[in-house]
């Protein structure tokens, strides 16, 4: 993604950072695993799924709830962004892109069923 940003000329390296010290390098990827897990349970597990089984119903077909759903879950997933450093209307539409693409294979892995029959 990095080198398809920079050939496209949508991401530019500004300076260089030294790097970081090797003993911090364990407790960020345990961090940032944590917060994927987080993200993940949240946008796809709960608001995802919940707003799936809130729109069916005898007047919105399942494949239209499953829209919609995918739709809000995602626009919520990148505006959730909004915050990040240098965030732009374009980060927040490829992360809006990416949210929809994990909700596909959120919806197509099985998982959602599980948590429906609960």
């Amino acid at each position: 993604m990095l080198l398809i940003g920079k050939k496209t000329d949508i991401l530019s390296i500004s300076e260089s950072i030294s790097m970081p010290k090797p003993q911090l390098a364990i407790p960020f990827a345990f961090k940032m695993f944590l917060v994927a897990i987080l993200e993940e349970t949240f946008f796809r597990g709960y608001l995802f799924t919940n707003l799936y089984e809130g729109f069916r119903s005898k007047k919105i077909s399942d494949k239209q709830a499953r829209l919609i759903s995918l739709a809000v879950s995602s626009l919520l997933f990148g505006l959730a962004h909004f915050s990040n450093n240098h965030a732009s209307i374009l980060s927040i539409v490829l992360l809006t892109i990416n949210g929809m693409v994990w909700c596909i294979q959120y919806k197509q892995s099985g998982i959602m069923q599980l948590w429906s029959q609960n």
